[in-house]
C-alpha cells in the first residue's frame, strides 16, 4: 500500500476545519444524514474532479476491508491507475504543511507524530527535500508557521522545531530545533533527534473523549460538525 501511494498526491483533508474544503469534501460524498461526515476517501485525477474510485468514509467502504481482499483490490487499482498518468517533471516537491499551527497540532496529535515547525518560505525549501527523502517520508506533520505561545521550550530566533504535541493539539513541547542558518545536515539532525525523542501513545477514542470532557477541553472547528457520530453538534472534540 505505502509503494503505491508512492504515485500519487495523498492528501489529508481538514473536513469541519476549512470553509474552501467543506463544500468540495460534501460534493465528494454524503452519508446518512445527507451532510458531510468527518472522513472523506476518493481517488482522483490530476484535475482534481474526475473520479476514479467510488466514493466513501475510509478505503474499506470503497475496496473492502482486509479480511475479504480489500487492501489487495485497492493496491491493483492505484496502480492501474498510476500507469495511465505518469506525471511530470515539475522540479523539486514542495512541503506538504498543514494551514495554521493551530490545525496543525491538532492534526499532528491526531495522527500521533512529531511536528515539525518551519518559520518561513526560504526554509520550507531547504526541509522539503528531507521531508521526502526515504529516512523522513511519511514520519512528520508540517507547518509553516511563527512559533508562538502555544510551544513550549522554543528558543528566541530557532528556524525549525520538532515538536511534540500534547493528547488534545491544544499546544506542544519543543523535542529538537535549530536556527535558520543551519546547515543542511545540522537540519536533518534536528528531525533525527525529534523523532528519536517522540513518544507515541497509543489512544482509545471513548476514553480520550471521556477525559477531555473531564478537564473542560473543547474545540471549536471551524465550519459546525454535521457528523452525528460526534457529540456535542458544531465542536470538534
Amino acid at each position: 500500500m505505502i509503494e503505491a501511494s508512492r504515485a500519487f498526491v495523498c492528501v489529508r483533508p481538514l473536513t469541519y476545519e476549512s470553509k474552501e474544503e467543506a463544500p468540495f469534501l460534501e460534493s465528494l460524498f454524503r452519508t446518512r444524514n445527507g451532510e458531510l461526515e468527518n472522513t472523506v476517501f476518493i481517488l482522483l485525477g490530476p484535475d482534481g474532479k474526475k473520479r476514479l474510485s467510488n466514493s466513501g468514509r475510509t478505503p474499506d467502504m470503497v475496496f473492502g476491508d482486509a479480511q475479504s481482499g480489500g487492501i489487495e483490490e485497492m493496491v491493483e487499482t492505484m496502480r492501474d491507475v498510476a500507469s495511465r498518468y505518469k506525471g511530470g517533471q515539475s522540479g523539486e516537491l514542495g512541503l506538504p504543511v498543514v494551514k495554521d499551527l493551530r490545525r496543525a497540532l491538532d492534526c499532528a496529535a491526531c495522527d500521533d507524530l512529531p511536528l515539525v515547525v518551519v518559520v518561513d518560505e526560504a526554509l520550507s525549501k531547504r526541509v522539503a527535500r528531507l521531508a521526502w527523502s526515504e529516512e523522513f517520508i511519511g514520519r512528520f506533520t508540517y507547518v509553516q508557521a511563527a512559533l508562538g505561545d502555544a510551544i513550549d521550550g522554543a528558543d528566541e530566533g530557532a528556524g525549525v522545531v520538532v515538536v511534540e504535541p500534547d493528547a488534545y493539539g491544544l499546544k506542544g513541547l519543543a523535542l529538537a530545533q535549530e536556527k535558520a542558518s543551519a546547515s543542511d545536515e545540522e537540519l536533518g539532525e534536528a528531525l533525527r533527534e525529534g523523532l528519536s525523542r517522540h513518544k507515541p501513545t497509543e489512544k482509545n477514542q471513548r476514553s480520550h473523549v471521556r477525559e477531555g470532557e473531564r478537564r473542560g477541553i473543547d474545540w471549536e472547528s471551524e465550519v459546525p460538525v454535521t457528523d452525528p457520530g460526534i457529540p456535542r453538534p458544531g465542536k470538534g472534540r
